[in-house]
């Protein structure tokens, strides 16, 4: 029973010198000899550069230290931007088969593909996709899904015991659903659903989830209102150290944050209670989350402000949503004093990217100059095209024709997904002006 121990086996990997995976520098044929001549699984993340999933992987897995234990010692690595013909990307996507981003490659000494993955991971099953290249693929998943199967009809009666059975399944199913598509992939999804959503319902409210359990509602993006991250909450406080971590109280703070900007987008006004929550129930995810203060005093200071922009930002998306353009500029403009000097260009493209449905020229105007300032802060394809685009509406056509043209400019060398047709539409755009 091998697949048992794998969850609480990769959750230990750890080498206090590692720090995430180091990528073989040099071309995929030296890459491949190195794997050749240590005997070891050439591991390729194929990417492009305007993947966000691919981004998020870097920014998030990648860089972990048990992810870079596991993944250094187990093979050689190395990363391919599938669109880079100076690096064969284009050919070696072909060669191999890649139709998505990202895609994970495990490649044999003789260049004859082991294993493949696709898609955007947590962690843990990142780890244990390795631990599956490495065993040859998931030959025993169906045995697993027969013990789940078996021992879990009723939901109610899913005895404790079982418990590390389903864990095991529910994280090779992850592994498993990575390299399917199409209708095994849908039929596989529905079943995972049902396990999952029976497994976590056997807690009751207040309960303390084991690590492992924490782990897993991670894995699957679970949302507020969903019963394993209102189990997290409530529970929250009576967590030790050890489990109150600052990727757990952000892994809340996103889904908390997301199911207030979903809500007032929509339209929904029930977002309130968990802007509120800010204030209450996860006020401790929150100070956690924004680190160590002076003193009480200037922690509450900054739950404050924090509740006070996702307030702002919560009213400039209702508005949007009721096409209320004077509210949404208020709003906006209130939100970006509060950030004052810490704004990013991010905070300043929200409402020029939010705009597509104005059509009021005089609340057009108004929005431009945010697409200026958030061009001057990153000037790239994204905020050049919104502000060209922003000023041809309002009747600018000069300053328009201009910005549109720096925009194609920049998209010429910058990875865009479907660059060829979005560099049409502008040139179509610049023309008819």
């Amino acid at each position: 029973m091998r697949a048992l121990l794998t969850l609480t086996a990769l959750l230990a990997v750890t080498d206090a010198s590692s720090a995430g995976i180091e990528f073989f520098h040099g071309s995929f044929a030296e890459a491949l000899q190195a794997a050749r001549q240590q005997d070891r699984l050439l591991f390729v993340d194929v990417y492009t550069q305007w993947c966000g999933p691919c981004k998020m992987m870097d920014r998030d897995v990648f860089v972990l230290d048990e992810v870079g234990a596991l993944y250094n010692a187990s093979f050689i690595n190395f990363k391919l931007d599938a669109e880079d013909a100076s690096a064969s990307g284009p050919e070696l996507k072909a060669r191999y088969g890649v139709e998505v981003f990202p895609t994970y490659l495990f490649i044999d000494g003789t260049g004859e593909l082991r294993f493949k993955a696709t898609s955007r991971m947590s962690a843990e099953v990142f780890l244990a996709l390795a631990q599956r290249a490495m065993d040859g693929g998931p030959a025993d998943f169906q045995h697993l899904a027969d013990q789940v199967q078996a021992g879990s009809d009723d939901p109610l009666k899913m005895q404790p015991t079982s418990r590390p059975i389903v864990r095991e399944y529910l994280l090779q199913a992850q592994v498993r659903l990575s390299t399917l598509s199409g209708e095994a992939r849908t039929q596989l999804q529905r079943q995972v659903q049902a396990v999952r959503d029976r497994y976590f319902r056997q807690f009751e409210p207040g309960a303390l989830l084991d690590p492992r359990d924490i782990a897993l509602i991670q894995t699957f993006y679970f949302t507020r209102g969903d019963n394993p991250i209102e189990l997290l909450v409530s529970g929250y406080e009576r967590y030790p150290a050890s489990v109150r971590t600052v990727e757990l109280a952000g892994y809340l703070v996103r889904a908390n944050d997301n199911a207030i900007r979903i809500g007032a987008s929509r339209g929904d006004l029930s977002y309130r209670k968990y802007l509120e929550d800010i204030r209450t129930a996860m006020a401790p995810v929150y100070r956690d989350y924004s680190g160590p203060h002076a003193d009480s005093r200037a922690a509450e200071a900054a739950l404050e402000k924090i509740y006070r922009g996702r307030q702002l930002t919560a009213a400039f998306h209702l508005a949007v949503s009721r096409s209320d353009w004077a509210t949404a500029i208020s709003a906006m403009n209130d939100f970006l004093a509060l950030r004052g000097t810490e704004a990013t260009w991010e905070d300043w493209f929200q409402l020029p990217r939010s705009f597509y449905r104005c059509e009021d020229i005089d609340y057009l105007r108004q929005a431009v100059p945010f697409a200026r300032r958030a061009y001057k802060l990153q000037p790239d394809f994204k905020t050049a095209s919104t502000l060209g685009r922003l000023l041809a509406r309002s009747g600018e056509t000069g300053p328009a024709r201009e910005m549109l043209s720096t925009a194609v400019k920049l998209g010429r060398d910058e990875a865009l997904k479907n660059k060829d047709a979005q560099l049409r539409e502008l040139t179509a755009l610049i023309e008819g002006l």
